[in-house]
């Protein structure tokens, strides 16, 4: 009987070995620049939290953004592959896991600033709804005033225009709480007299140009209106007729009035209807009442004005 030595062929084997400690090295090298990488990415994300959202770039790098995301993309393309092989490195993944959770949210408290700042950069309603669908959670992150986005946006006339997009998407993510329209009924907190956000779109005026104010924030309330995020009834139960009675709000209490007239009357004020308690305790605002047009209101109502 024959025996027969079976052996195993060293190239092959080698072959394999060469195979692992490729693997091996790509895990390594992986890991060592998606960490560089990340972290770079989240000293200078966390960096712009603490300087008021202003965006600084790491000075020790020399990669343009376009560059580092590049760069990043390849490394966590790199990630997900190997999590399919079968590289068993509990604690690379772990490691990797701790830092994507920060820059995750590095980015998003970066985003959140940038829709604090949207009366400066101007972007397109298109960009803004892009950034937001990417990144829903910036939608919540307030600024030093502890203002959410949408708060922010309705002080300046340069961002109101970006209150419905920032309402709509909001609602879809209960910013502000449930129920509270996506922060529009959420308390600003730099308003006077606790105004909600509504309430602060119908009020805020600027008496030495007031007519590109006022009309910005008519704009977005018809289109609120559109979209069913401003009803009819907010006029009464939030008192915006009340808020909107001054001469920098001509135009929005006009509107206001003109969709719902009875709450001249059915709305009060220190027990008195809203057109007698307005010449009552703010005479010098009663203009708001002789410049709008009473010829469209109801008989009943311009006899008891």
């Amino acid at each position: 009987m024959k025996c027969i030595l079976v052996t195993k062929d060293p190239l092959s084997t080698n072959s394999l070995c060469n195979e692992r400690r490729k693997t091996t090295r790509t895990a390594h090298n992986a890991t060592r620049k998606v960490t560089s990488i990340l972290n770079t990415s989240c000293k200078s994300n966390l960096l712009a939290t603490k300087q008021n959202h202003h965006i600084s770039i790491d000075p020790l790098s020399n990669m343009s953004l376009s560059g580092l995301l590049k760069d990043l993309q390849v490394a966590l393309n790199t990630i997900a592959n190997l999590t399919k092989n079968d590289l068993k490195d509990e604690k690379f993944f772990s490691d990797l896991k701790e830092v994507l959770k920060i820059t995750q949210k590095g980015v998003t408290d970066a985003t959140g600033g940038a829709l604090h700042r949207l009366n400066v950069s101007k972007p397109s309603i298109d960009t803004v709804k892009e950034l937001i669908l990417g990144i829903p959670d910036a939608l919540s992150v307030k600024n030093e005033g502890d203002q959410l986005p949408v708060q922010s946006a309705v002080w300046h006339s340069d961002s109101t225009k970006y209150v419905p997009i920032l309402a709509k998407e909001g609602i879809k993510h209960e910013v502000g709480g449930r129920g509270m329209r996506g922060g529009l009924l959420a308390v600003d907190p730099i308003s006077h007299n606790g105004k909600n956000t509504l309430q602060v779109l119908a009020s805020s005026g600027i008496s030495s140009d007031p007519i590109p104010r006022d009309t910005a924030c008519l704009d977005v309330m018809k289109e609120l209106r559109k979209a069913n995020i401003l009803l009819q009834s907010d006029i009464k139960e939030h008192e915006h007729l009340i808020w909107s009675c001054r001469p920098e709000a001509k135009m929005r209490f006009g509107y206001l009035a003109e969709w719902d007239p009875d709450c001249l009357m059915t709305g009060t004020y220190g027990g008195l209807p809203l057109s007698h308690a307005t010449i009552k305790h703010w005479p010098n605002l009663t203009s708001s009442f002789i410049m709008y047009d009473t010829s469209r209101l109801p008989s009943s109502i311009i006899h008891n004005i």
